[in-house]
């Protein structure tokens, strides 16, 4: 019906008042379905709606949790894929980091950052390693680092080194 007046009477100054009222019943319809169909079905039939900076929020939610139900690694993989600018790209990013390195051994590191250079938490996973791998902070174990890890990304490591070498004793 509104639809309707609208078409009928777009001079009419209560227009811009039926448009805002259509808009936000079909909103409320969006959300009660809350899929992210029925806000993408909003989103491109009123995109001037006062609504829709909230309806793209909820849509955003609403597919990532749709794509990523299972919680697999290769939903969260396609997710990132299909949705590069999402707001949930690191949510996605997170998980998959989560469900490689579920053991917190020094090889699933190791592996989540060759297959996934460009997840933000390849720094993270850098400092588990060497975390792990240095726990008993000798000398020789820092020099072993080093060598069966080249690329790790940090300086800290010669300074380690160093340190390890000194003597403390306690005062």
């Amino acid at each position: 019906e509104l639809d309707k007046f609208i078409e009928r009477y777009i001079t009419a100054p209560e227009c811009f008042e039926a448009i805002d009222l259509r808009n936000n019943l079909a909103f409320n319809e969006a959300k009660k379905l809350n899929t992210h169909q029925a806000y993408l079905q909003f989103i491109e039939k009123y995109p001037l709606a006062k609504e829709i900076s909230e309806a793209q929020d909820h849509y955003a939610s609403s597919f990532f949790q749709a794509s990523t139900k299972n919680n697999t690694i290769e939903e969260f993989e396609k997710f990132i894929k299909q949705e590069p600018k999402s707001p949930f790209i690191s949510d996605a990013e997170n998980s998959i980091f989560t469900i490689s390195t579920v053991n917190g051994t020094i090889s699933e590191y190791h592996h989540f950052i060759k297959k996934y250079p460009g997840n933000h938490n390849v720094e993270t996973a850098w400092h588990k390693i060497y975390s792990i791998y240095t726990r008993d902070y000798k000398t020789a174990t820092l020099l072993r680092f080093k060598k069966d890890f080249p690329n790790y990304p940090f300086t800290d490591i010669d300074q380690d080194i160093q340190l390890s070498k000194k003597e403390l004793l306690a005062v």
